[in-house]
Order: structure tokens, then sequence, then C-alpha cells
């Protein structure tokens, strides 16, 4: 495990195992100590598809649980290359689909769902929200994404490379 994958020593979100079609997920809920029903925000978190955890957010999603009063489900998908695509954006659909059929015992508003993510969280988040675009099962009430790779068909070599943007060789990684 690289330094940069470590988790932070301490963890704000509440570890559960959701049993859903694609097998045990496992999920952070960072939540406030309120009683009353929430939205949710469903986090996916970055890492370039092959690394990271939902650690990494655990702070931001608090931070957000507090500052908007919802609660934030943190998905800890399968990562690139032991698990191949589509199996992180099946995942986290299904973690979407388990938490809002069971919206009375995670205390949310299954009416107030929105899924975000930087980088690689992003991509995900709005592949889940076009996914769903057949099913409507979701019914996803909006996606925030924070940079996320929305063409990774073009070889990062031929895009342009504005100033701090992640470097061509390592996003072909």
């Amino acid at each position: 495990m690289s330094k940069a994958s470590l988790p932070p020593k301490h963890v704000f979100g509440k570890e559960y195992f959701l049993h859903t079609k694609e097998g045990i997920i496992r999920i952070l809920l960072n939540s406030t100590d309120s009683s009353k029903i929430q939205p949710l925000y469903v986090n996916i978190h970055g890492g370039g598809f092959t690394m990271g955890m939902p650690e990494n957010d655990d702070k931001y999603c608090q931070m957000i649980a507090e500052k908007i009063d919802v609660k934030v489900v943190n998905i800890s998908y399968s990562l690139s290359p032991e698990k191949m695509f589509p199996q992180a954006l099946n995942e986290c659909y299904e973690v979407i689909a388990f938490v809002k059929t069971h919206c009375d015992e995670f205390g949310i508003d299954p009416e107030r769902i929105v899924a975000g993510g930087h980088s690689a969280g992003g991509n995900l988040s709005a592949a889940v929200a076009i996914m769903d675009g057949a099913e409507n099962k979701l019914r996803l009430k909006g996606v925030l994404m924070t940079y996320p790779p929305m063409d990774i068909y073009t070889d990062a070599f031929l895009k342009d490379q504005p100033k701090g943007c992640i470097p061509p060789k390592m996003a072909r990684i």
C-alpha cells in the first residue's frame, strides 16, 4: 500500500457492509447526531479507478454532513486492475439502490439523493446517473462532479495540457 493510500488515523464515518446483488460492499456513513430524516449525498472517492479508499474522503464527507445537514454514504468500490469495468460502476449503482430501499434504517429521504465525487468518483457518479436513465429506479436529484475525467477514450497525450492538470503519462495509467 502506497503512502498516499494509507487511511487517516481518525475516521468519522461508521462502517457498514451491505449485501447487494454485486456482493458485499463496504461503506462509511457520515452523519450528524440528528434523528430527523435527512437527504443523502453519496460520495464516490477518486483515485483514477486504481487506488483510493473512502477513508481518504472521510473528513470531507463529515464536513458535508455537518455543513449542509445531510447523511453521507461513502462507497468502497472495487479497484482496477484486480476488478475490471463495469464492476465498480455496478457496485456504486447497487449501493445507492440498497440504501434507497432501506431508507428507514439509514434515516434518509429516498426522494432526496445526490451522487458525486472527485475525479474517478465524478466519472462513476455520472455513469450511475446515465445507467439509471433506462430504469429510473434511483431517481437521483443531482450529480455533483469535481474534475471528472469524462473522456477516457482520447489518448491523454492528444489533449490540451493546461497548467496544473494531471500529466499525460499519469492519466494513461
